[in-house]
């Protein structure tokens, strides 16, 4: 990870560093708009998409996981028996009947 962020760093004819990020055209506008926000509203918009890619590649780990397909199986095999026997309703809950 460090690697990365040293890869990307090089210094400009004053010596500050700059980081070259190859971004794509609206995440730079989004971060250009962001940078000018309050550091507080800076910093709760990074931890939330900080969450969501940490929540992302949890997801890509766990989904591409051999042992998630066991689960996916008995899951499908359980929707499948339910609506065969006709537990299965419109997700509206204005439609389902009452019990």
């Amino acid at each position: 990870m460090l690697w990365g962020i040293i890869s990307h760093a090089r210094r400009d004819t004053a010596g500050r560093l700059s980081y070259d990020f190859s971004m794509n055209a609206l995440v730079t506008k989004a971060f250009i708009a962001i940078a000018q926000l309050p550091e507080a509203e800076q910093e709760a918009i990074a931890r939330e998409l900080l969450a969501r890619i940490e929540s992302d590649t949890q997801w890509k780990q766990m989904l591409n996981d051999p042992r998630s397909q066991t689960v996916f199986r008995d899951l499908i095999a359980e929707a499948v028996d339910a609506n065969e026997a006709g537990k299965v309703s419109d997700f509206d809950p204005s439609n389902r009947p009452s019990e």
